[in-house]
């Protein structure tokens, strides 16, 4: 998409968010786009898994697909805070980046009281290639579209951020053959959350042996997924 035609928005927590007027998207909700991804990544992904973890691994592997603005990315390096003891190497993956002219403009840790200087180090590293943010978190920022992606340090990952736009926007990136990709790069006992809880997106992850759970989802959305590979969880439909 062309950089030219986003706006910027407020959303209802005092938070930017991107509007894209061709798709007729926005990049968060506007219910809140921190509070939506706190909600979804932070509490019910990198939070549940840190505190259900029982091998007290010293390595935690996440994948993103949809980098966009880099919230979650920043609200995950402020989470690993108080998680000195374990390091987090994060991959992003997003074919079209946001120009620095526009993520400059974002008003996150003004609204957080926190983070500025991981967010500069997040934008300001090269894409391609890890960078370390902080003592205990790693950013591979990758431009590829999640169908093309390749694993380059062999990871499998513990936790997938899954925060592409809609399916009704771009159902490219929602095809079962991007998930069974997903499946196969994730660790046993990995999870993938997202905040899409579609009845169709739903049945194409169990086929894939995903063991889906629904959850209660963020402001101004009913319901959210979080789905385990090889791992045992309260499934509903």
């Amino acid at each position: 998409m062309d950089s030219k035609e986003l706006q910027l928005i407020i959303t209802d927590d005092g938070s930017h968010t991107l509007y894209v007027p061709s798709l007729q998207e926005t990049y968060h909700s506007k219910f809140g786009a921190i509070q939506e991804s706190r909600h979804i990544f932070i509490n019910e992904g990198l939070g549940y898994w840190l505190n259900r973890d029982q091998r007290k691994t010293k390595t935690l592997c996440v994948l993103e697909v949809g980098f966009g603005t880099g919230l979650n990315a920043l609200l995950s390096a402020i989470y690993m805070r108080d998680h000195p003891e374990i390091c987090l190497r994060y991959h992003a993956l997003e074919p079209k980046p946001l120009p620095g002219e526009i993520t400059k403009k974002l008003n996150y840790c003004r609204i957080l009281h926190s983070g500025e200087q991981l967010w500069d180090r997040i934008h300001e590293c090269k894409w391609g290639s890890e960078a370390r943010i902080s003592n205990n978190f790693r950013l591979f920022k990758d431009p590829t579209m999640v169908a093309d992606f390749k694993n380059p340090y062999a990871y499998s990952y513990d936790l997938v951020f899954f925060d592409a736009f809609a399916p009704g926007k771009q159902p490219e990136l929602w095809n079962p053959s991007v998930f069974e990709k997903i499946r196969d790069s994730m660790a046993k006992g990995g999870y993938l959350v997202t905040y899409c809880a579609r009845g169709q997106f739903k049945r194409d992850l169990k086929s894939l042996g995903f063991n889906v759970q629904t959850l209660p989802g963020p402001s101004g959305k009913l319901e959210m997924v979080r789905a385990g590979k090889g791992a045992s969880t309260d499934t509903t439909t």
